[in-house]
């Protein structure tokens, strides 16, 4: 089985690129955040066309998130089912398929420290936390992904120094992030440490002046036998600033 998780940035904007992923990799699922657009105006005949169905939870011009899988999907759920700060945002979904649970996030950036959008971020992940121990156990077989908004380790960025008071890696985010692997989830590219993501400005892809915010956690009821990032659709004209991250299973 294998998994795909991409901050794609706009799909309509990058749909060709989704589908010469769909193409290339055919994975069993995928995972996009920020997918900038309306449910309805989603590209549910591009990637039905490669044979996709597609859930999807949009928002106009901001967030939005989707998953897409080759077995029609059940149960899905639209966000958090909590009013963060009088905000509905669409930044998670899940949905069963088959055997497992998927869950897609797209947490909050934060913009800085000490800022009312921080403090959302950390109210947002302690949300997050709480679904998902309200919903699973941590011997159940769940897939939690997304765009973390998250630099777990000083390992995952090209600079500890200049990153370490942002709001990608302040303590009080990488906490929450530890409090989400004590419940039972394996950020499963922690020793790899590859960069998921890189600033647009000053030739970040070019100089690999990157971070890994990107991540895909699993409970040991699945076994991942395999993990990647996808740098070369980073490289592509027009790019995300993210690169998918590819993750393969034994099935479950």
């Amino acid at each position: 089985m294998k998994i795909i998780s991409w901050n794609i940035n706009s799909v309509r904007v990058r749909i060709e690129q989704l589908l010469e992923l769909l193409r290339q990799e055919k994975p069993d699922i995928v995972c996009l955040q920020e997918i900038k657009c309306e449910s309805g105006d989603f590209p549910h005949l591009d990637v039905r066309s490669l044979g996709y169905y597609a859930v999807v939870l949009g928002q106009k011009s901001y967030n939005g998130v989707a998953i897409l899988s080759r077995d029609q999907p059940a149960l899905v759920s639209d966000g958090l089912e909590t009013d963060i700060g009088g905000l509905r945002e669409a930044r998670a979904i899940s949905t069963r398929l088959g055997s497992f649970d998927v869950l897609n996030v797209y947490v909050p950036n934060g913009d800085v420290v000490s800022s009312d959008k921080f403090d959302h971020k950390l109210k947002w992940l302690d949300a997050l936390f709480e679904s998902i121990d309200s919903k699973w156990f941590d011997d159940d077989p769940l897939i939690v992904c997304g765009d973390f908004n998250i630099a777990p380790e000083d390992e995952d960025t090209h600079d500890p120094a200049q990153w370490k008071s942002s709001v990608l890696c302040d303590p009080r985010v990488r906490k929450r992030l530890k409090t989400l692997e004590d419940w039972g989830l394996e950020d499963l590219g922690r020793d790899a440490h590859e960069f998921t993501w890189w600033d647009y400005r000053n030739q970040g892809f070019e100089k690999d002046e990157g971070l890994r915010i990107d991540l895909i956690m699993a409970t040991s009821a699945l076994k991942c036998t395999k993990i990647r990032v996808a740098r070369e659709f980073r490289g592509m004209e027009q790019p995300s600033d993210h690169a998918p991250v590819i993750a393969e299973f034994e099935a479950p």
